[in-house]
């Protein structure tokens, strides 16, 4: 089983399956499935890349903030010290984006906005219900064995030695039928 490269597959969703991003997610979960994922496991990998996506605005917020307060710290005039404190108490995650290339070491370039990762989200929150509403209307299959045809044409075996070799090793099998066994073995 290989490990799932879960930012992969979000951003291959975000970038190349953007208008199906809810069915793009249910057929990467039936991928994930014949590699012996739960559907809960796979989109739950999904989510904990939106995650860091959200704690980084968050962070971006934070550092707003604190910037925001030195400048009202050092702030000599009543109007730059009003400007600081309104924008500070205005600021959300709408305001920044989230930088890719620094997010994903390298692996993907250019700067997704906050919406864009709420649409994302969406899209992995409701291919989730879709698998997990999938898995309950489909009743359980009994699982049905098929049992090979006999052949039947008898063995004869013709070695006395060969006989008693298996019958030794099969009379432990057929606790006090070791005679019928023998006469089976022999033919009779």
């Amino acid at each position: 089983m290989k490990d799932m490269d879960y930012l992969q597959i979000v951003m291959r969703g975000f970038f190349n399956n953007r208008n199906y991003l809810e069915r793009y997610f249910n057929r990467e979960a039936q991928k994930a499935k014949k590699e012996y994922y739960e559907p809960d496991e796979f989109f739950n990998g999904c989510l904990d890349v939106i995650e860091r996506f959200k704690n980084h605005l968050k962070e971006q917020i934070r550092e707003r903030k604190k910037e925001l307060n030195i400048l009202i710290d050092l702030a000599s005039e009543e109007q730059k010290i009003k400007q600081c404190a309104d924008e500070l108490h205005q600021l959300s995650e709408y305001d920044f984006t989230v930088n890719l290339f620094s997010l994903t070491k390298g692996q993907f370039v250019g700067n997704m906005f906050y919406e864009e990762v709420l649409e994302i989200e969406e899209a992995i929150q409701a291919g989730h219900t879709n698998e997990v509403q999938n898995l309950k209307a489909l009743p359980p299959q009994p699982i049905v064995k098929q049992k090979p045809e006999l052949n039947e044409k008898p063995i004869t075996l013709k070695n006395n030695e060969t006989i008693e070799k298996i019958h030794s090793e099969l009379k432990g099998y057929f606790p006090n039928k070791e005679a019928e066994l023998l006469k089976a073995l022999q033919g009779e």
